[in-house]
């Protein structure tokens, strides 16, 4: 299998740029998490260690677990908005949804998807 690493959002742009968004659109509200927007393909991968997740996309919700550096855990295939944080090096507002455990900040996870 190969793995198709998906492009993290620019920053000096504002471009959010994953499979199947066109440059230039934004990042779209939070789903409510279902089998339609997870699948077993798309995993997230801590960029550092003891990484918090959340039980919603904010800061201000509880933490209900951490991903480990390096160990891929399957997730969404996209980003939504979310409360605004600083981390990970940036400052921004994009989560991604962990599959049955909550939210991660975006910027502190790499995206890929097994083809």
């Amino acid at each position: 299998m190969r793995t198709l690493t998906l492009l993290k959002t620019s920053l000096a742009t504002g471009v959010l740029l994953t499979s199947g968004v066109a440059a230039g659109t934004a990042a779209v509200a939070a789903p409510t998490p279902g089998a339609d927007s997870v699948s077993a393909l798309c995993h997230a991968t801590a960029v550092y260690g003891n990484t918090p997740i959340y039980s919603s996309n904010s800061t201000s919700s509880t933490v209900v677990g951490h991903l480990t550096k390096g160990v891929k855990t399957a997730s969404s295939c996209t980003v939504v908005n979310g409360s605004t944080y600083s981390a990970c090096g940036y400052f921004y507002f994009g989560w991604v949804y962990i599959t049955s455990k909550g939210y991660v900040k975006s910027m502190c996870v790499s995206l890929s998807i097994q083809a």
